[in-house]
């Protein structure tokens, strides 16, 4: 088996926190190929695995698919949940990971949202509470990608290509600012749910998917990104489970399983240290520790991790070692340094 294994923030970009690299990790690089490249975050990481180029890429419509389960009529755009917080001078938006939004509190909000853009035709639908879908039928938009808009300032960002995008943008502030939902999460110390923002504009005819950057074989993940690129290749796609124990891989011999782990991710985003350590320590003792366990005993061939953060991409390669190899690895381990990641070319 190949196993190649996507994993974001699991190194944390500069300035979000300074710690050690996970023990596994660490082994690994003395004897890998490492390669480094230019920053990027997760969701670049994805749509490039994937042959997509992230600017290009019809994320709206990948990620519905993955969410609806079957093509369906578009184009696209996300219309996700977000908190625009207002300044004198600015507006600064906080996405999902910030705000958690309930499949309860999208029900009453959605409600409203479908009331108001009746007269014009349009409707939302949240396939999940922090996934939004609007089929639009105005000519295609640039848009900013959700993932570039945490913390970012709104009025930089807006469409200018599209001033009825940017007028709805502005027309469901107004509409959330004092709606019932959020009245009862301000009374409870929580962020108003009170913008959508618009993005990622495609249409499902996206067959066929680009070629793959890897020989992959089967996808496994949690990501709705991920889950609808995969189907948009017609790859064989996997429940993320809970460890690579339980990883059922193709059973051909040539099995190449792609998983993708972005638990590092969600709580970066969330900027909470805590919940980012307890990713990490889950990652290392569920994924890496027996992908290593399994390379070495030959269950896995090779190893490629792929760690993409905002600062700065590695990839790691590590292939099957001989005795002898594991013998003067024993021997000279204690005094050989390995290159730091951040030297990595």
């Amino acid at each position: 088996m190949h196993l190649t294994l996507l994993i974001a923030d699991l190194v944390p970009p500069k300035g979000f926190l300074a710690s050690p690299l996970p023990p596994t990790l660490d082994r690994l690089i003395q004897y890998a190929e490492l390669r480094g490249a230019a920053p990027c975050a997760l969701e670049d990481a994805v749509l490039t695995a994937f042959g997509w180029e992230g600017a290009n890429a019809p994320v709206a419509a990948l990620t519905h698919l993955a969410d609806h389960g079957a093509v369906a009529e578009g184009p696209w755009l996300r219309a996700d949940p977000v908190h625009m917080a207002v300044s004198r001078d600015n507006v600064q938006l906080w996405d999902s990971h910030v705000v958690n939004p309930t499949p309860e509190e999208m029900a009453a909000l959605s409600a409203t949202i479908n009331a108001h853009l009746a007269s014009d035709g349009l409707s939302v639908e949240f396939l999940d509470p922090a996934r939004g879908y609007l089929r639009w039928t105005d000519a295609a938009v640039a848009t900013t990608p959700l993932w570039k808009m945490h913390g970012a300032s709104v009025f930089d960002q807006l469409p200018k290509s599209s001033p009825r995008l940017r007028q709805l943008t502005n027309e469901l502030q107004m509409l959330l600012h004092d709606h019932p939902v959020n009245q009862a999460r301000e009374a409870r110390g929580l962020y108003p749910i009170n913008g959508l923002w618009c993005w990622g504009m495609g249409t499902q005819t996206i067959y066929p998917a680009p070629a793959l950057m890897m020989p992959t074989t089967q996808v496994v993940a949690r990501l709705a990104l991920a889950r609808g690129c995969a189907m948009a290749a017609a790859l064989p796609l996997m429940a993320l489970p809970t460890s690579m124990h339980d990883l059922k891989a193709d059973p051909t011999t040539n099995a190449a399983p792609l998983v993708v782990l972005h638990q590092a991710t969600r709580e970066l985003r969330k900027q909470s240290p805590e919940g980012w350590y307890s990713a990490v320590a889950e990652i290392e003792q569920q994924w890496l520790a027996p992908a290593s366990d399994a390379l070495e005993k030959g269950a896995v061939e090779t190893l490629t991790l792929i760690l993409p953060n905002e600062s700065a991409t590695y990839q790691v390669v590590a292939r099957k070692r001989s005795g002898w190899q594991r013998s003067w690895q024993s021997l000279t381990g204690r005094v050989r340094s390995h290159r730091p990641l951040a030297d990595a070319k």
